[in-house]
């Protein structure tokens, strides 16, 4: 009778397979959190066309202007070979610039490149507007509608940027320039609309705040032209060659640097003396309606009037050192306040856009005056909303949505976007980004400038 012996593994050799066992172990855990930390990782990128400009600049030409030698910017999406410039400074068109595009991008020269933007993933934005998803708000993916987006057709096609307006099963329209979802008006924030708003006019008092007084003839008034003959369309100047029909725009606003937070809050620059309260009337001319409006500061706030109605607004301590109002006909409403809050959304009458433009030509775009006490401002900022085109520049287009997005370019003359793209609208999954926003909406009209 016989017993067979069997060898036991050494002590050494179960505790080489227990660290192996456990560095894997580590080294997947690892692993793993490192692809999920990628995903919420801020990313940053290049913008090398110019659909969203100007909120987002791409590749520029810069060109010299012949008469009064004006540096100018043009998008390179927009320039046409052997088309001849015309300057946004002096207006002279240089009848000799036979410019080949194709040549000065080959060659690098007299271009600047597109600016870097700074953009998260989908899961970082799911996790930041958690709150909003659950409210409604915001749509499961955590993308919202007017995100400027950063997707991706294919997995061997290069990442674009455009902003989404339409989500899946829902129906969107564009008429008169104006987006509609499942037919109803989109309308936009005090803040979504500056973050969209494109630059029209600029005034910056450079040599210390203009002030307005009301016991003065010559200070007591502010009037701003617009260069487009007395209204406001839908040109873009930095487009050296615009591809669509000039087209009035119904929809603009102007934001006004006071020179201080005395201005808001009614100190004088001590921070002690009440300053005399003031009151301004303003106008903002359109080619169909002059919308006329007061803004009041007393003791105790803002009085806002318009069409008949009042609309009292209380003070509020530690406002910046330098405050904007801001006014704008929007969306069928008049909005009033700062760059992030709305004080007053008054509903506009409705337009016939079927009647003859009246003639504004001798009439300023935005009128200020100061009725009462002294006002100094700052920066006159005059801006309009995003004026959009449907295909081949028809004033109206459909989409049925069913399991897509619609995406549109901001710069409609240089965006091939959902107006003549994708026979099959794209889904959710081609997007791997949202831009980050700056937190202060007003420098997207600041930058333009």
């Amino acid at each position: 009778m016989t017993r067979e012996l069997r060898s036991k593994p050494s002590r050494w050799f179960l505790y080489w397979a227990a660290s192996l066992m456990v560095l894997l172990f580590l080294g997947i855990i690892l692993a793993a959190l490192m692809i999920v930390r990628q995903g919420y990782v801020v990313r940053q990128g290049i913008v090398v066309g110019s659909s969203m400009e100007p909120h987002l600049k791409g590749p520029r030409l810069v060109w010299i202007c012949p008469s009064c030698s004006a540096e100018q910017q043009f998008t390179l999406d927009t320039c046409v070979s052997g088309k001849p410039f015309q300057c946004q400074a002096c207006g002279q068109t240089d009848a000799s610039s036979g410019v080949d595009i194709s040549e000065i991008v080959k060659l690098g020269v007299q271009t600047r490149p597109g600016e870097k933007v700074r953009y998260g993933p989908t899961r970082l934005f799911r996790s930041l507007r958690s709150h909003d998803i659950e409210a409604g708000i915001v749509h499961e993916s955590g993308v919202k509608r007017g995100d400027v987006v950063v997707f991706q057709d294919t997995p061997n096609s290069p990442r674009e940027i455009k902003r989404i307006v339409g989500f899946p099963g829902e129906r969107i329209a564009i008429e008169n320039g104006d987006l509609f979802v499942n037919g109803e008006r989109y309308c936009k924030t005090m803040e979504q609309t500056l973050l969209q708003s494109i630059l029209v006019e600029g005034c910056n008092i450079s040599h210390g705040a203009r002030k307005l007084d009301a016991n003065s003839l010559e200070d007591r008034a502010l009037l701003i032209q617009s260069r487009s003959e007395g209204c406001i369309d839908n040109r873009l100047g930095i487009n050296a060659h615009d591809s669509h029909r000039i087209v009035q725009v119904e929809d603009f606003g102007v934001a006004i640097q006071l020179a201080g937070r005395d201005q808001l809050a009614g100190m004088d620059q001590s921070g002690t003396d009440p300053l005399q309260h003031w009151i301004i009337e303003c106008t903002l001319n359109s080619a169909y309606r002059s919308q006329f409006f007061t803004i009041a500061l007393g003791p105790e706030g803002f009085t806002i009037e318009s069409s008949g109605k009042k609309t009292d607004v209380p003070l509020k301590t530690g406002s910046t050192d330098s405050p904007w109002i801001v006014v704008a006909m929007v969306d069928g409403f008049l909005l009033v306040g700062t760059p992030t809050t709305e004080w007053v959304r008054i509903p506009l009458e409705t337009q016939d856009a079927n009647v003859e433009a009246k003639d504004w030509n001798c009439r300023p775009v935005v009128g200020i005056e100061c009725k009462s006490g002294v006002l100094r401002v700052e920066n006159v900022l005059v801006f309009r909303d995003i004026f959009y085109r449907g295909q081949l520049d028809s004033p109206t287009q459909e989409w049925d949505v069913e399991d897509g997005i619609v995406l549109l370019g901001d710069n409609v003359s240089a965006s091939t976007d959902s107006r003549d793209r994708w026979p099959i609208r794209p889904n959710l999954s081609i997007i791997k980004g949202i831009v980050i926003e700056p937190n202060n909406p007003i420098e997207n009209l600041v930058q333009q400038r």
